[in-house]
C-alpha cells in the first residue's frame, strides 16, 4: 500500500484526546493557519454506535479541511484527519489506514495505536500531542514516539478539563514541551516550519531545572538556618508523586513544587485558600496544610515567636496536619530574604527540632 514517492511534508502531527477533547480540539483548530504545512491526525474517544460530527465542527472553525479518511488514501499536508468511530486509524508509508482491528485498553479508535504506527512509519518526523481526557490511553504511544526520536507535547494538566491523560503521560515520560492549550497552536506552527525544533533536549540530557534543583538542595545542606523547602522544576518531581497530586487533588490550581527534606511539597490554590500537600517519592501523602492568618495563631505560639525571634518578621503561617498521626504543627516563614527561614512549632508553642521538622 505504501507509495514510493517522497511525501510533500516534513512532519506529521498526531493528537490524542478524550473527555473534554471536543472543546480543546476546536480551540486548537481555530489557531492553525491555512498554510499549516503538516497533516494532522486526531483520535478522540467516541461511542462506537454514535456518528462523529467532529470533522464538520473542526471545518467550521478552522482554515484547514477536516474529514474522516478513506482507508488507503494518500496523506496530504494541511488536512485534519479524524479517526472514525469503532475504527483504528494507522499510518503506513504515505497512506492512512482505517481498520476494524481489535480495541486497545478498551478503545477503538486508540491513541496508542495511532501514535505507535506513526512512530514506526515516520520516526523523528512525528510530533505527538496528548490532550485532556480520562485514563491513560496515549501514554505508551507517546513514549514510542519519543523512543523513535519524535517530538512529544503534553497539555499542562492544570489547564486540561480532565487531567488524567496528561498526568499519566507525564508519569511515563518527560515530554519535550508541557504547555497550556493556548500555546499549542503557535508551538505546532513553529515546530513544523522550523528547520530544526528549538529547545529540544539531547538524548540522555537531564530535564530543565535539574542542575538548579540540585544546587538549591546542596545549598540548604551547607548553609544552616535557611529554608528547608526549596523550589524545584516540575521535571524533578518523581512521577508517582506528580501523578498522585492530580489524581487526589483534581481541583488544585496554580501548583508550585518544592523539595522539603525527604518529601515533595506541592503548594496550590483551591477556591480562595492556599494549601499544601507533601508526598513521598512513591506518591504517599505525608502531610497536608493550609494558610492561616498570623493573628489566628494561639497565644503560646505568639509568645514563643516574640520571645525567641524578636528581630524576625513573619509573613506566612501554615497549619500542617500529619497524615499518619493527625497531629498538628504550625510553620511560620520569615520574609526578609528570598531564602527565608521557617520556624515550626506545636500548638502550645514548643519548638520542633529541625531534623524532625514536624512531620514523620
Amino acid at each position: 500500500m505504501a507509495s514510493s514517492s517522497a511525501p510533500c511534508y516534513r512532519h506529521v502531527v498526531v493528537i490524542g484526546a478524550s473527555a473534554g477533547g471536543v472543546s480543546a480540539l476546536l480551540a486548537l483548530a481555530k489557531t492553525l493557519p491555512a498554510d499549516f504545512p503538516a497533516p494532522i491526525f486526531i483520535v478522540l474517544h467516541v461511542g462506537a454506535t454514535l456518528p462523529s460530527m467532529l470533522p464538520e465542527l473542526l471545518s467550521a472553525v478552522s482554515k484547514l479541511p477536516a474529514r474522516h479518511p478513506e482507508s488507503g488514501e494518500l496523506i496530504a499536508p494541511g488536512v485534519i484527519y479524524v479517526a472514525p468511530p469503532a475504527h483504528q486509524m494507522l499510518l503506513e508509508g504515505n497512506r492512512v489506514l482505517v481498520t476494524q482491528g481489535p480495541p486497545e485498553k478498551g478503545f477503538r479508535p486508540s491513541v496508542d495505536a495511532l501514535f505507535r504506527s506513526a512512530a514506526s512509519a515516520y520516526g523523528r518526523r512525528v510530533i505527538g500531542v496528548v490532550l485532556t481526557g480520562f485514563l491513560s490511553d496515549g501514554a505508551l504511544g507517546l513514549q514510542q514516539v519519543q523512543q523513535h526520536g519524535g517530538l512529544t507535547i503534553v497539555q499542562d494538566p492544570h489547564d486540561a478539563e480532565q487531567p488524567a491523560m496528561p498526568t499519566n503521560a507525564l508519569a511515563l515520560l518527560t515530554p519535550d514541551y508541557l504547555v497550556p492549550l493556548a500555546q499549542l497552536g503557535p508551538l505546532l506552527v513553529r515546530l513544523t516550519t522550523a528547520g530544526a525544533p528549538a529547545n529540544r533536549r539531547s538524548p540522555g540530557a537531564k530535564p530543565r531545572g535539574w542542575v538548579a534543583a540540585k544546587l538549591l538542595l546542596l545549598w540548604t545542606v551547607l548553609v544552616p538556618g535557611l529554608a528547608r523547602a526549596q523550589a524545584i522544576a516540575v521535571e524533578a518531581v518523581p512521577p508517582l508523586a506528580f501523578a498522585a497530586m492530580f489524581q487526589q487533588y483534581p481541583q488544585a490550581r496554580q501548583i508550585t513544587w518544592r523539595r522539603f527534606r525527604a518529601w515533595y511539597q506541592a503548594s496550590y490554590t483551591q477556591g480562595p485558600a492556599r494549601r499544601l500537600v507533601r508526598f513521598s517519592s512513591t506518591g504517599d501523602v505525608e502531610a497536608t496544610g493550609q494558610d492561616m492568618a498570623l493573628g489566628a495563631l494561639s497565644q503560646p505560639i505568639q509568645h514563643t515567636l516574640a520571645t525567641y525571634y524578636p528581630t524576625r518578621t513573619f509573613c506566612r503561617a501554615i497549619e500542617v496536619t500529619n497524615a499518619r498521626t493527625g497531629g498538628l504543627t504550625y510553620e511560620m516563614a520569615t520574609c526578609e530574604t528570598a531564602l527565608s527561614r521557617t520556624v515550626t512549632l506545636t500548638a502550645n508553642g514548643r519548638k520542633i527540632p529541625r531534623p524532625d521538622y514536624g512531620v514523620r
